[in-house]
């Protein structure tokens, strides 16, 4: 086992010899750039589960506002088959299925501050009965960054 030791001893040495101090001092400075490199993304990168984490601040019967673009009325599916087909195609950045799902029936119109109820979760996305407004009464699905509390 003391000959394999040695052997390979002799094997860097010779390879010190062949390359030079200087080709060594840029293969070790170069592979410690590249770990610095890796270290800064695996720090700075969230992973997929902390992106996606359900706010605990929401619970269901709780009051909140609907946000969106002032005075640009929203439109929220009633059925959560079409709420998840949207965001699916959303998702798939598919314009003919994102086409066919906002043919169907089934919507509500809503504005920016409207006061909500929440009344369900899935994923995600939140199902909240409008408390004001022409809907007032109605039930739909919207994502839970489209509401603020």
């Amino acid at each position: 086992m003391a000959g394999m030791h040695s052997r390979a001893l002799l094997g860097l040495a010779r390879a010190w010899e062949w390359l030079g101090p200087g080709s060594v001092v840029l293969v070790v400075g170069v592979a410690a750039v590249w770990l610095v490199i890796v270290g800064v993304i695996v720090l700075v990168v969230p992973t997929p589960g902390q992106a996606t984490l359900p706010s605990s601040s929401y619970a269901v019967g709780q009051l909140a506002q609907l946000h969106g673009h002032p005075g640009v009325p929203l439109r929220l599916p009633q059925e959560v088959s079409t709420f998840k087909d949207l965001y699916q195609a959303l998702w798939d950045d598919n314009g003919l299925a994102i086409n066919e799902v906002l043919s169907r029936p089934g919507w509500i119109r809503a504005l920016d501050g409207q006061a909500v109820r929440i009344m369900d979760f899935y994923e995600d996305g939140v199902q909240v009965e409008l408390l004001d407004g022409p809907s007032a009464g109605a039930q739909a699905w919207v994502m839970r960054h489209q509401l603020s509390l």
